[in-house]
């Protein structure tokens, strides 16, 4: 039987891993070495293995030495299916791997010789096994994480496997000797085959995967009302992660008072349970491979209190007893807040719990008489809101109202009043609201007099008196005016004859009188420079006083003694006697 030996050409494509998105190409793929068949003599086993493809001739030795003469076998009996020809041309040809055996038969003797050899027509099979790293299989692609390594395993059932050998990333085949040592962070080609001891090489087998020993990188985005690195309790984290090779697997966050991370869900990460004060932010991300980032740390403020506002009226201010504090017109009510950390962004205040209103400046309280209410709150730069406070205020609008009283003489008439240096001028106040603070006064254009005493005045004049009072948050009184005029001078008594004496006598006393005639009338008259005259009054004879209020008439004869007393309307008095003779 002929057989012919064919040759088989294989083409081998090697396609790149996606490292970082970018296809892995090799420049140049080297070739399988070639390697001869030959047969191969195991002296450990003493086996002899013929290459199934190799044909064979038989040779007669004289002795089983290595260089003992030996003669080749050319001709064939013709019940041989071999011919002559194809023999010596073409030898034996071996079909099947494995046990192989040449008989001898002795016809005579029925004695038979079995000469064994093996032939060996199968190459060796071959694994590679990668391990000590995670592994990551997305799809085709898979990715193995740090301390990989590879080992090379390849097995023969016949004459044993010789080399294996192995390339990567398109290099030159090498003899495989101990493990692969993969720890380059790249996209891997790795091309391997075993050739047995007779020179059979089988295919070279391949495998294509990606180290990767980079960790993700994550950041995290603040979110929502913060100024820098202060943040409020309304704020969020967000975290972003990015791994360029196998992928992001987890992201994994705590705060410096947990003990444990927390797998981010992909929700937004609030800072409800963190109490105001400095903090700590950790994360991290692990990728499908296991390579684990170190902790990011972000130090941040957790502002969570509001600014403490603080309320004054300026100006005029009058708090008598606690929760009664009157203010006027001119009084200011002002703002003030502090805040711990992130300043104040703005007050507000409101009147009589009407709506809220930004503060800008001092301002007075309602023009109306009455208590009101002040509520005020402050606003910092991260919107923490305190609780709104109120205070009570009243409105005091009214002045107070000034009198004027005396102790001792005195007179009024038409908005002048006479007064004597024994009287004493005695001013009150009354108010309604706060209460007076002060009564002031003063006479023409002197110096003014704060009121604590009743005001006498000694010395006869005229004296233009004003005065008013002020409350205790400086409502003024008009200027109250009243003119006063002094009067120490008593009037003085006229009396005045209708006719003219007619003669003189001197009575039983020894006095010189004056004569009148009978029908003689007497007209009496006071006169006062200032208050005016109060009254005439008199006596005649030791009679009754009685008041002068018409001429006085005489028709009878006698003498006659007349008292006669008069006074101002402040006091002042004044009294005159005189006597005198009726007769014809």
């Amino acid at each position: 039987m002929s057989r012919k030996i064919r040759c088989l050409t294989v083409l081998c494509l090697v396609f790149g891993f996606h490292l970082l998105s970018v296809p892995f190409i090799f420049a140049q793929i080297a070739p399988q070495p070639q390697h001869p068949i030959h047969v191969y003599r195991d002296t450990v086993d003493q086996r002899l293995y013929w290459p199934i493809d190799k044909p064979f001739w038989i040779r007669l030795a004289t002795s089983p030495e290595d260089n003992a003469p030996s003669f080749l076998l050319k001709e064939t009996d013709q019940r041989s299916l071999l011919d002559q020809d194809a023999y010596n041309s073409e030898g034996i040809q071996l079909e099947v791997s494995g046990r192989q055996f040449i008989r001898w038969y002795n016809f005579l003797a029925k004695d038979t010789v079995l000469l064994k050899f093996f032939t060996d027509g199968e190459a060796p099979v071959s694994e590679i096994t990668l391990a000590d790293a995670p592994i990551y299989n997305a799809g085709e692609r898979t990715y193995y994480g740090n301390g990989l390594g590879g080992t090379l395993a390849s097995n023969d059932e016949l004459s044993g496997v010789a080399d294996i050998y192995y390339s990567i990333d398109g290099d030159s085949f090498q003899v495989y000797q101990s493990a692969l040592a993969l720890d380059q962070e790249k996209s891997y080609n790795i091309r391997y085959y075993a050739v047995d001891h007779v020179g059979y090489a089988e295919d070279p087998g391949s495998i294509e995967f990606a180290v990767d020993l980079t960790p993700p990188k994550t950041r995290h985005e603040t979110m929502i009302n913060f100024v820098g690195e202060v943040l409020s309790s309304s704020t969020v984290f967000q975290l972003i992660s990015t791994d360029a090779i196998s992928g992001l697997n987890s992201i994994y966050y705590r705060f410096e008072n947990e003990e444990v991370y927390s797998p981010f869900t992909g929700e937004a990460i609030d800072l409800n349970n963190l109490e105001d004060g400095e903090h700590r932010f950790l994360y991290y991300a692990v990728d499908h491979v296991e390579n684990a980032e170190a902790p990011n740390t972000f130090s941040f403020y957790l502002d969570k209190i509001p600014p403490v506002p603080s309320i004054a009226v300026e100006e005029i201010l009058y708090a008598p007893t606690e929760g009664s504090d009157y203010v006027s017109p001119r009084s200011r009510v002002t703002f003030t807040a502090e805040d711990n950390k992130i300043g104040v962004d703005f007050i507000e205040y409101s009147i009589n719990h009407d709506e809220f209103s930004r503060y800008a400046f001092g301002f007075p309280g309602p023009l109306e008489t009455g208590p009101f209410t002040v509520s005020y709150r402050a606003v910092d730069k991260l919107g923490n809101l305190s609780e709104a406070q109120d205070l009570e205020l009243r409105m005091d609008l009214t002045p107070p109202k000034t009198a004027y009283s005396f102790t001792g003489p005195n007179y009024a008439q038409r908005g002048v009043v006479w007064l004597t240096h024994e009287s004493y001028i005695l001013l009150s106040s009354v108010d309604e609201g706060c209460g007076v603070m002060r009564t002031e006064y003063k006479f023409d254009q002197g110096a003014t007099t704060t009121y604590t005493d009743p005001i006498n005045l000694a010395d006869e004049g005229r004296y233009l008196f004003q005065y008013l009072s002020l409350d205790n948050v400086q409502n003024r009184e008009v200027d109250q005016v009243v003119l006063f005029i002094v009067d120490n001078s008593a009037p003085q008594i006229n009396e005045t004859f209708s006719i003219v004496p007619i003669d003189t006598v001197q009575n039983d006393a020894g006095e010189t009188l004056t004569v009148y005639p009978r029908f003689t009338s007497i007209f009496l008259a006071a006169i006062d420079n200032s208050a005016g005259i109060e009254g005439i009054w008199y006596r005649m004879n030791g009679s009754d006083e009685q008041e002068f209020n018409q001429t006085l008439f005489f028709q009878d004869e006698g003498e006659f003694h007349i008292e006669v007393r008069t006074g101002d309307n402040v006091g002042n008095k004044s009294e005159k006697a005189f006597s005198f003779m009726i007769k014809d």
